[in-house]
């Protein structure tokens, strides 16, 4: 099959080919529904599949006990604490439903891979913060690290670090984050009979020709995840 060559139309392949691969039986929103995923998630549920809306963005008091096979689609989150907050959530509830771990992210952008971007609630504790500048997204004035790159900095930042030390506990985590379609990511257990299928299947957005249409900065950028990915040292700037 061919892929298609617009990034947000590969980004909606990308999550219907991993719920059709791995037959979960619940899908798990924690925040809004993305617009872009709604008729997706909405096919899901007339295939016979459940979906569940969870209100809590970066805790864990909400999450659901009574589910078999999940994905999990986390929220916009946009900063190293929250992301790592939630991942290590999603990873309890996983344990105690005797569960693989299967986390999507459909949009990760560039901009806050290895940047901090402190909005939203609840705020981000001061421990776990930057040093902070202004800046204009969209019109509005927020404020994000100084710097990017470095520890605790960003939400790949922090899903590189939950994989890692989940490996250290003996639980072996594969990720694949693809800026050719969007900053979809994807955090799997390795160990799950679907996940070598899973694998290849969300191998192959790497070799879209939305990576020939790709800007000299997004392409850096690319090349950078893909790096760090395969034990690169990533890069830190202002």
């Amino acid at each position: 099959m061919d892929l298609p060559t617009h990034p947000l139309a590969g980004m909606r392949l990308a999550i219907k080919e991993t719920l059709d691969t791995t037959e979960v039986d619940r899908v798990c929103v924690i925040g809004r529904v993305d617009p872009l995923t709604e008729d997706i998630l909405a096919q899901f549920e007339m295939e016979g599949g459940t979906l569940e809306l969870l209100d809590c963005a970066c805790g864990t008091t909400a999450f659901p006990m009574d589910f078999e096979s999940c994905a999990w689609i986390i929220p916009e989150v946009a900063n190293y604490f929250h992301a790592y907050r939630l991942l290590h959530g999603i990873r309890a509830t996983s344990i105690r439903q005797r569960t693989p771990l299967l986390v999507l992210r459909p949009q990760l952008e560039s901009a806050i891979a290895r940047r901090d971007y402190y909005v939203g609630i609840p705020s981000v504790p001061q421990a776990w913060r930057h040093c902070s500048e202004t800046c204009l997204v969209r019109g509005e004035t927020i404020e994000r690290a100084s710097i990017k790159g470095g520890q605790r900095n960003g939400v790949l930042t922090a899903i590189e670090d939950f994989t890692q030390e989940v490996w250290d506990e003996g639980t072996a985590l594969a990720y694949t984050c693809l800026p050719t379609i969007g900053g979809f990511c994807a955090l799997f257990d390795v160990e799950a009979d679907w996940a070598p299928e899973l694998a290849y299947r969300l191998s192959r957005f790497h070799d879209s020709a939305a990576v020939a249409a790709m800007t000299e900065q997004e392409l850096l950028d690319y090349l950078d995840i893909i790096g760090r990915a395969r034990g690169g040292a990533g890069t830190t700037e202002e």
